[in-house]
């Protein structure tokens, strides 16, 4: 019967088979004609957008071209003029959120009344760092405009002088929105998706949306798997994530980004849907004709052969005490076959039937002794399995485990429990649990043991000590053993929580510590001034202290001296409060605080005595501490907590005033002697320096008080030096460029020593700028001309004429008549050409003398 069934379903289905290969064949050829107008048609879209592309790229670039052009021109001094350009350059392409030109001396020309907010350093911004690294025009990645706050891209231009040095960095930002648009047109119109691709294969913007899991990471992935030939090409025929379709891929000019975009057969199917439906249709009717002729053959002769196969082979042949009848329904073609097959099968019962009844007394009687046979065998099993599971989980269990009677004497111990407390079995079998781990009968051990044997449940973290007496952090757990409702015994189980309790303690010095000195930091001290807000600490003294000078040692040092300042007063205070049992507090960067509860006033005012006499005799290096003090007391509760911590401040602050000039001129002093003995050349230097200033301030006329003023910045012009790394200060040869970009920091870090010095500070702006040139070329500001304060220029010319005439370890100091020429070489554009001439006819004046 299966082979006449499989015959028919052959002979329909080859029919089927060849009917559909025709159909599909014509509607291939159809489909091919319409992907290759598609083709086109998506060709002629990426040409327009790559147009499109082009001519916002080159718009844009051009304008700030133009710009480039009037900044090389006019140059810095025409800021006002340019600034005006880039305003209304903004107002005439209003694609440009903002145009602006910052230079290396941290100047910044903005088409707007934007301010750069403090710490604000353009030379790290993107735009500008970018630029000077490429040496040529770029196009930033988006960001959000700190002006508008919306998404903008950046084209930078760098511009130089005619001699190559940097001048500064032109840049505009432009709305991405922009060229948003284009895309997005272009996305709809291929009926798509895109992608705007940054230079690290990073997407930018995301344009339309395919269903089926075409994404940018499909898309990067069939990118990157092109030849370099391939890549060139603007549009592909390509199958991504199973989806067919064209893949474009075009590279903006001028730029590292470039647009992928795929565009999905799907999309384009508008030609092809009637040829569809038509076949789609002929593949119906057809199916539909297969599945009638199928139903018919199925109902009047495959189906009947089916069932009676079916009921055949359902039939028992081992144990035929049901009564089996084939039925085929009424179909008169196997009637005759079904009358027959059933006479059979009832003669066949008939003889069954008895054999049968014979075999159900036999069989009920072995499956009663096989139940309980069974039954035996699972309960020695499952008493077994309990045996072997207890003796693994105590044997095994991590933690220390003693198992002990109802005497609390061990009858046995885990793995864990030796290696914790180092005891074998042989040596503490028989022994009370708690001689074994407590280090004595104490009452809690003792009562916790009487909990157990109670029938509760003990728990509770403790110390207990192993076979060294060393103290072990655990925590223990109690367990009784019952049995008919009685306690036999019981377990002690033990964990080691000796980590968890060392990071504990870790956890709260560290919260309540400064990280720098280990003594108490500010948020303990919060809470110390609020528990002994009580009477119980009355009377409450409190004393504040400030370490004098910290900055200008920070600034003259740099901050590790300075934390080896706070380090040293930290360890000095905590020796000085030891004595009166107080703690010590940093509450702020260079203040410190003490607090002493229950201490009379005189004895507050003793230990504050003591503390400033002995702070004279700290010094660190040449460095001597100095402390301004101040302290309070506090009597009742009625006076509020926070009058008395502005009264320490203020007595703090007032002795910080009375002594901080006099301490800052010391460390004055012992920062110029620092540097001396680090380099004699530029001890000799400075006083050279300050000779020949004097003299030519003379020369020039000035008043007594500029006079003592040149003497001054003579010797101190060069102590910015101090912060200055000995190897490159000393160096024998020549600098570097790098050296001297270091080198070049000296008058910054002069003005900040000088200007916290009350009686230099007028000195300190001269200083920073006996560096500036004539043309403002110099540094660091780059001041031209008169904006240069005149001592500062005076200062200048001394300083150069002392460096040309004194020998070098590389050069051989110059003539006089040598250094007069380089003088006048660079009149008018190092120095100050009046006070050049002036110079020069004090130097012949001392040639005639």
């Amino acid at each position: 019967m299966n082979r006449v069934v499989k015959t028919i379903y052959v002979t329909i289905i080859a029919l089927l088979v060849v009917s559909l290969f025709i159909l599909n064949v014509n509607y291939y050829k159809a489909d091919a004609y319409i992907d290759e107008e598609v083709s086109m048609r998506i060709s002629q879209a990426s040409d327009r957008i790559n147009s499109e592309i082009d001519h916002w790229a080159i718009t844009h670039r051009t304008i700030l071209e133009g710009l480039k052009d009037v900044i090389q021109t006019a140059g810095p001094s025409k800021a006002e003029a340019i600034k005006k350009l880039f305003i209304e350059t903004v107002a005439e392409n209003p694609t440009f959120t903002s145009i602006y030109f910052g230079m290396p001396d941290q100047t910044l020309w903005f088409s707007h009344d934007w301010t750069p907010t403090p710490g604000f350093d353009l030379t790290v911004r993107p735009w500008y760092a970018e630029a000077v690294e490429a040496g040529h025009s770029i196009l930033t990645e988006p960001f959000e405009d700190a002006y508008t706050g919306e998404p903008v891209v950046c084209i930078a231009i760098p511009i130089y002088y005619e001699d190559g040095k940097l001048m500064g960095v032109l840049s505009g930002d432009i709305l991405i929105e922009t060229i948003e648009t284009a895309l997005e047109d272009f996305t709809s119109e291929i009926g798509g998706v895109s992608y705007l691709v940054d230079s690290d294969d990073n997407s930018i913007i995301q344009f339309g949306m395919i269903d089926g899991g075409v994404g940018f990471s499909q898309l990067m992935q069939y990118y990157e798997q092109l030849d370099e030939s391939n890549r060139q090409n603007t549009s592909l025929d390509a199958v991504i994530a199973g989806t067919d379709g064209f893949f474009l891929n075009y590279a903006i000019r001028g730029t590292d980004w470039h647009l992928l975009s795929f565009s999905p057969m799907t999309a384009h199917n508008a030609h092809a849907k009637d040829l569809r439906i038509a076949v789609s249709l002929l593949i119906i009717l057809l199916i539909g004709t297969f599945l009638a002729f199928l139903a018919l053959q199925r109902k009047h002769v495959v189906q009947p052969l089916v069932n009676l196969e079916n009921q055949i082979a359902a039939i028992d042949v081992e144990s035929l005490s049901e009564t089996y009848t084939i039925n085929l329904g009424d179909n008169g073609l196997f009637e005759r076959v079904q009358k027959q097959i059933n006479a059979l099968l009832y003669k066949i019962q008939m003889h069954v039937v008895q054999i049968s009844s014979d075999k159900e007394e036999l069989h009920a009687l072995n499956e009663e002794l096989e139940a309980s046979f069974s039954q035996m065998v699972a309960v020695e099993q499952e008493v077994s399995m309990q045996k072997l599971n207890f003796e693994a989980l105590f044997k095994n269990s991590p933690n220390a485990i003693a198992m002990f009677d109802q005497n609390h004497r061990i009858i046995d111990i885990n793995n864990a429990f030796e290696t914790l407390f180092g005891y074998t079995l042989k040596e503490v079998y028989g022994v009370n649990l708690d001689e074994v781990v407590a280090q004595s009968m104490d009452s809690e051990a003792f009562l916790r043991t009487e909990d157990v044997f109670r029938g509760d449940l003990v728990d509770f973290e403790s110390v207990r000590y192993n076979k060294e007496r060393e103290p072990i952090d655990v925590r223990i757990t109690g367990v009784s053993i019952k049995f008919d409702g009685k306690v036999i015994g019981g377990y002690g189980i033990y964990t080691d929580i000796t980590t968890s309790v060392d990071r504990e303690k870790h956890l709260d010095f560290v919260s309540k510590h400064d990280y720098l000195t280990d003594v108490f930091n500010r948020r303990h001290f919060e809470e110390v001034i609020a528990k002994c807000d009580k009477e119980s600490a009355l009377p409450l003294s409190l004393i504040m202290v400030d370490v004098n000078g910290l900055k200008l040692i920070n600034d003259a040092f740099g901050n590790e001296m300075g934390d080896r300042m706070l380090k040293m007063t930290a360890d000095f205070l905590k020796t000085q409060a030891a004595a009166v049992e107080a703690p010590v507090f940093r509450i702020g960067g260079d203040e410190f605080a003490i607090v002493l509860e229950r201490t009379e006033g005189h004895l507050t005012e003793r230990l504050t005595k003591n503390i400033r006499k002995l702070c004279k005799t700290q010094k660190l290096g040449e460095l001597q501490l100095s402390l301004a003090i101040g302290w309070a007391e506090r009597m009742s509760l009625e006076m509020p907590m926070q009058q008395v911590l502005k009264e320490a401040e203020d007595f703090m602050f007032k002795h910080k005033l009375n002594e901080n000039p006099s301490i800052r001129g010391k460390t004055i002093n012992t920062i110029m002697n620092t540097l001396h003995e680090k380099s004699k050349r530029e001890e000799q230097h400075s006083k050279r320096v300050s000779e020949i200033s004097y003299a030519l301030g003379k020369a020039l006329g000035l008043k007594q008080r500029d006079l003592d003023a040149l003497r001054m910045m003579g010797l101190l012009h060069d102590v910015g030096k101090i912060a200055i790394d000995d190897k490159i200060l000393n160096k024998a040869g020549k600098l570097t460029p790098e050296e001297y970009e270091i080198m070049k920091r000296h008058p910054e870090i002069g003005y900040r020593i000088l200007s916290s010095v009350n009686d230099l500070s007028e000195i300190a702006s001269h200083v920073l700028a006996h560096h500036e040139r004539w043309d403002g070329k110099g540094y660091p500001k780059g001041l031209q001309g008169e904006a240069i304060p005149y001592l500062a220029r005076v200062i200048s010319i001394a300083d150069a004429y002392d460096a040309m005439t004194s020998n070098r370890s590389y050069r051989q100091g110059l003539s006089v008549a040598e250094a007069i020429d380089e003088l006048k070489r660079f009149s008018g554009i190092q120095f100050d050409p009046e006070i050049v001439d002036v110079f020069i006819q004090l130097i012949l004046e001392w040639e005639e003398a």
